[in-house]
């Protein structure tokens, strides 16, 4: 080893030593450096002082640093030494002191950090071949990847919490709930008066700048897990796939939590003031369920208001369980309506032409449209009286009360998150309605299509329009109506009016 002295000690070290190292090492890799700087004294305690800029100066240094301390005996000769190697957790102690003193205006070269004398940095033999021997077991055989380490050590230290800081002005305590919302899945934006953004190291701020009022806002929150909500009742038990959202914004001790069962919810949020087990909301609106799953949830909903009221949540195998005793004050529903309605989806989806599965909602469940359940009873040979009123001018109206008239017709409506699109033909005795309209009624209606669509194009369109004029010439009577394509036509082949 080669020891060179520094001429002015101002960097921390008093020794740039250099040596060769195994020759098996890679060719780049064999020349070696590393800085000591040595401290001397007749007498040692249990840690050594050293100034907080010298230290600063060898942690940060790319190369290997040391400490050498020594013990001068009578003879004026070393008798105890220590070599403590800068490692990556004094490299850490070390900027985090010198972040400390910078945060706080106090120059490093005033102040000292102790570094304990402990055995296991204490030199077996006073002697070269025992420094040099701790050297290269601290190095490692591959003097660059140590020097590449260090250097992360360096750029990674004080940055494990995260190495900014965002604070908020607000104003009152909603903006607490609404944050603890925001962590349980909702979607929604908060806004805020001012805020400060510092870069942080070592839990100290620097480097900060206010700014203006803004909005905070947060992407899709992931569950923190998933598990069964399960209908405790007379009946057999229900139970349902749910998922668990938790946020402990609010503390340890005071949990929040919601569980998202797709159709309904479960929520605690202390910030909110709810005590117990919280609040329980019917999603109408959510248009996540298959058909088969809104038979389930409209179950599951009538079993809650009919008095039965005991839930329990498990997630996970062997989770623990969420009980739930709901007090809901609510009024007596009637679910027959939609278990007649889910039939006839039913039987639209098993016999309509579909280009897709749609989704529904509760709210689906409890529809007001009629022609759902007409359609099925069409496709199910089961007949109901259809009505169809249309016009012609008001001198060919009259006419035709009395005589024999098929009225093709097309209807549409929403069928959960697709659109239900029918076209049949009612065929019927013409009777007043009105001045100058006609009536139709019949309980024979003839079904031409039926379309479960996800969007009712202009291609859908075309399609229907040249069923209809395939069917209008097949038709027998006095009058064939088309209210979609506005033409009626009579049978001798005269052409009148447009339909109103």
């Amino acid at each position: 080893m080669t020891f060179n002295g520094s001429v002015m000690d101002e960097m921390g070290w008093d020794y740039l030593v250099e040596y060769y190292g195994d020759a098996s090492a890679e060719i780049h890799d064999r020349c070696r450096q590393f800085k000591v700087q040595v401290k001397a004294s007749s007498e040692l305690k249990g840690s050594i002082p050293i100034k907080v800029s010298n230290l600063h100066a060898l942690a940060s240094d790319p190369l290997p640093a040391f400490i050498a301390v020594m013990r001068i005996g009578d003879s004026r000769q070393v008798d105890l030494a220590y070599l403590l190697h800068i490692d990556s957790e004094l490299v850490s102690k070390i900027l985090e002191r010198s972040m400390g003193l910078e945060v706080a205006g106090k120059p490093l070269n005033k102040s000292t950090l102790s570094l304990p004398l402990v055995e296991s940095d204490r030199l077996s033999e006073v002697g070269g071949d025992c420094f040099k021997g701790v050297v290269e077991r601290a190095v490692g055989p591959s003097f660059s990847d140590y020097v590449k380490a260090k250097q992360q050590w360096c750029s990674q230290a004080g940055f494990e919490e995260g190495s900014a800081s965002v604070e908020l002005k607000v104003e009152g305590e909603e903006f607490c709930a609404q944050l603890v919302e925001m962590t349980l899945g909702h979607h929604r934006e908060i806004r805020f008066s001012g805020s400060e953004m510092s870069k942080v190291r070592f839990g100290h701020k620097y480097e900060s700048q206010g700014k203006g009022p803004g909005v905070l806002s947060m992407g899709r929150v992931a569950p923190s897990g998933h598990g069964t909500v399960k209908l405790k009742c007379g009946y057999s038990p229900m139970s349902v796939p749910a998922d668990l959202y938790v946020s402990t914004i609010a503390g340890a001790d005071r949990l929040a939590y919601r569980i998202d069962g797709h159709f309904f919810e479960l929520e605690s949020n202390p910030a909110r003031g709810s005590t117990g087990q919280g609040s329980f909301t019917v999603k109408g609106d959510n248009s996540v369920l298959t058909l088969q799953q809104l038979k389930t949830a409209v179950r599951f909903t009538s079993r809650l208001c009919a008095g039965q009221r005991k839930l329990s949540f498990r997630g996970g195998k062997g989770g623990e369980a969420i009980s739930f005793d709901l007090d809901l004050a609510s009024d007596p529903v009637d679910f027959s309506h939609c278990t007649a309605r889910l039939d006839a989806y039913q039987i639209i989806l098993d016999q309509a032409d579909v280009d897709m599965e749609p989704r529904f909602s509760l709210d689906d469940a409890f529809g007001q449209s009629v022609l759902p359940a007409a359609v099925a009873e069409l496709l199910s040979g089961d007949g109901r009286e259809i009505k169809c009123s249309f016009s012609v001018d008001g001198q060919a109206s009259t006419r035709f009360v009395g005589k024999r008239v098929n009225c093709i017709h097309r209807s549409s409506c929403d069928f959960g998150t697709a659109e239900l699109v029918v076209v049949f033909v009612v065929t019927g005795i013409a009777e007043q309605d009105g001045a100058s309209g006609l009536v139709v009624k019949d309980r024979r209606a003839q079904l031409l299509a039926c379309l479960v669509r996800s969007e009712v194009s202009g291609a859908v369109l075309e399609e229907l329009k040249a069923v209809v004029s395939e069917r209008m010439a097949d038709l027998s009577g006095d009058l064939v109506v088309d209210g979609d394509l506005q033409s009626w036509t009579e049978q001798d082949g005269e052409q009148a009016a447009a339909v109103g």
